[in-house]
């Protein structure tokens, strides 16, 4: 197929001028230069390593003309680099003396047979130095889009003439160095597509695996919650018949001790009941808050009374201290007291002895209110899970903390809502740490 085209003189050749020795004269930059440069860009080629397909084509095109030296060269802002170079070392000159800087300014095949007899090139330093150019013939390596970027070229260091023929192969070989970059191009793009495809892929199979988890989870939860709401039913119903059996009426002491019991597992239901509430009621965007003032003193106040009637608290050989500035802020009261007391109840849960401590301080417009524990700590491959849905805290290794699995999550939520954030700091058996901060005004926008 080569041998016809070669046979075939399609190729009309520009023809050097034959001027005395002068000066070098620089090539003019094409009309659409910034056009031209974003499509070079565009294939993203320059700087590359070398590359077989292009390579045999630039031996082929110095096979077919004769010649030492031949190379493919795309012309860039400031310099022309070699994409395949062969007879010559070097990767790239400076622009102004490149002869395809001139070659890209025209539709064909360009030519000078003598550079010693050109004005443009006589003082050309690539003429008078290594590697002393005498022949230059360039086919413009131009896309389907009109822009030359460069030129497949055919250098010796001595005159010569190409024959028709050849000059057509020249052409034909440019062509083929286009298709090559096309080619380049489009396997590029397509190992583009792939990888996003791919990462979208990665995307779909971690979002079927957290809705795996989360269904594992909330079918968790619903068997947990079930016992949950069962067991105090059960102690309130069991106890409520002892109160009620006619028959074997109990004495007033042991009335009053079934009372408590009745009353401990009704607040149990009651708290399980409004996490659910407060969880659905977020989730649905349906919770209204009421910004109002707060004064650190009242709300130290009212949770220190709450903590210390605490049951469990009292329980325990525990410590409660309050180190609070003197803050007025503008938030939610009612949901500021759930926050910190969801944090509290979970560092009287899982502390046996110790301390817990509240700490309420201002750091230029943010409230910082961090509660910490001497308890077990929490594991670190727990810390990511402990603010999600129906996770529960599993602090202690040898035993489990029951409750809905709801109270952090919650407080994340309520956290945000009020335009802030919580974090954790934590070490297994040297306690935890939950900072919470939030804006001292309340933000109009949330």
């Amino acid at each position: 197929m080569l041998h016809q085209f070669l046979l075939q003189p399609r190729s009309v050749y520009v023809e050097s001028r034959h001027y005395p020795p002068a000066c070098m004269i620089s090539a003019p930059e094409p009309d659409n230069e910034l056009d031209r440069i974003a499509a070079l860009r565009h294939y993203n080629i320059l700087d590359t390593d070398a590359e077989n397909a292009f390579d045999e084509l630039t031996t082929l095109a110095g096979y077919i003309c004769g010649t030492p030296i031949a190379l493919i060269s795309l012309v860039d802002s400031h310099r022309q680099w070699f994409k395949s170079n062969v007879g010559l070392d070097a990767k790239e000159t400076p622009r102004e003396i490149a002869f395809c800087a001139h070659a890209i300014n025209g539709p064909d095949v360009f030519v000078v047979n003598d550079t010693l007899k050109d004005e443009r090139f006589a003082d050309n330093p690539l003429v008078t130095n290594d590697p002393n150019v005498r022949f230059y013939a360039g086919a413009p390596l131009t896309t389907p889009g009109g822009y030359a970027l460069g030129t497949l070229c055919a250098i010796d260091r001595k005159p010569r003439t190409l024959s028709s023929e050849q000059l057509d192969a020249l052409r034909i070989l440019g062509e083929q160095v286009i298709s090559q970059l096309e080619l380049r191009s489009k396997i590029s793009r397509l190992n583009e597509t792939n990888a996003e495809l791919e990462k979208t892929k990665r995307k779909l199979e971690r979002a079927r695996d957290k809705a795996q988890e989360s269904n594992r989870l909330k079918s968790q939860f619903l068997n947990t919650i079930s016992h949950e709401l069962r067991t105090p039913l059960t102690v309130i119903l069991g106890n409520i018949h002892l109160l009620t059996d006619i028959d074997d009426v109990p004495d007033p002491e042991e009335a009053v001790e079934i009372a408590k019991d009745v009353e401990k597992s009704g607040e149990h239901l009651l708290s399980l009941v409004n996490d659910l509430l407060d969880l659905s009621k977020i989730e649905a965007g349906k919770l209204i808050l009421k910004p109002g003032i707060v004064t650190s003193k009242e709300l130290v106040a009212d949770i220190e009374s709450t903590v210390r009637g605490m049951s469990l608290f009292r329980a325990k050989d525990l410590d409660f201290h309050v180190v609070a500035a003197d803050i007025r802020m503008i938030t939610d009261a009612l949901r500021l007291r759930q926050i910190l007391l969801n944090l509290l109840s979970n560092a009287v849960k899982f502390t046996d002895s110790g301390r817990i401590c509240l700490t309420i301080r201002e750091h230029q417009d943010q409230v910082m209110l961090s509660v910490t524990d001497t308890g077990c700590g929490i594991a670190v491959e727990d810390l990511d899970h402990i603010f999600q849905p129906f996770r529960q805290i599993d602090e202690v290794s040898t035993r489990r903390i029951t409750g809905s699995g709801l109270g952090l999550a919650i407080t994340r939520k309520l956290s945000e809502l009020l335009g802030g954030e919580i974090t954790v700091k934590s070490r297994v058996d040297h306690g935890s740490t939950f900072d919470v901060t939030l804006p001292r005004e309340y933000p109009l926008s949330a």
